[in-house]
C-alpha cells in the first residue's frame, strides 16, 4: 500500500516539473512529508498524548479496520492524483498548442514579406 501512496504523490509532481527539476521537487515533497509527520509525532509527545500505544492497540484489536482504512485512503489519494495529473497534462497540451500556433502565424507572416531584389 505504501508504494501506491508514493506513486500517488510522485505522478503529479513528475507531470508538473520538467525532467531536470523532478529530482529536486521529489526531495522537497518527501522532505516536507517527513517534517510534517515528525512535527505531529513530537507535538503529541509534548502534549503527553501517547500516539504509539493507540496505534499499537488499533493494529492489535482492529487490524481489518486499519487495513480497510489504509486501502480506502490510498485509493482516494490515487484518484485525486489522477485528476490532478489529467488537469496538468491538459494544461501543458493547451500551452504547447498555443505556442506552436503563435510560431506558425509568425513564420507565415514573416514569409509573406517580400525580399529586396539584389
Amino acid at each position: 500500500m505504501f508504494s501506491y501512496f508514493v506513486i500517488a504523490i510522485i505522478t503529479p509532481v513528475g507531470v508538473y516539473f520538467e525532467t531536470k527539476e523532478v529530482n529536486l521537487a521529489m526531495i522537497i515533497v518527501f522532505g516536507g512529508i517527513f517534517l510534517f509527520v515528525a512535527l505531529i509525532y513530537f507535538l503529541t509527545k509534548f502534549i503527553g498524548f501517547d500516539l504509539e500505544t493507540i496505534i499499537d492497540s488499533l493494529i492489535e484489536n482492529h487490524l481489518s479496520m486499519v487495513t480497510l482504512a489504509t486501502v480506502i485512503f490510498t485509493f482516494i489519494c490515487n484518484i485525486i492524483s489522477y485528476h490532478i495529473s489529467l488537469k496538468l497534462l491538459n494544461k501543458k497540451r493547451i500551452l504547447k498548442n498555443a505556442r506552436s500556433n503563435e510560431l506558425e502565424h509568425f513564420f507565415y507572416y514573416k514569409s509573406q514579406i517580400p525580399l529586396p531584389s539584389p
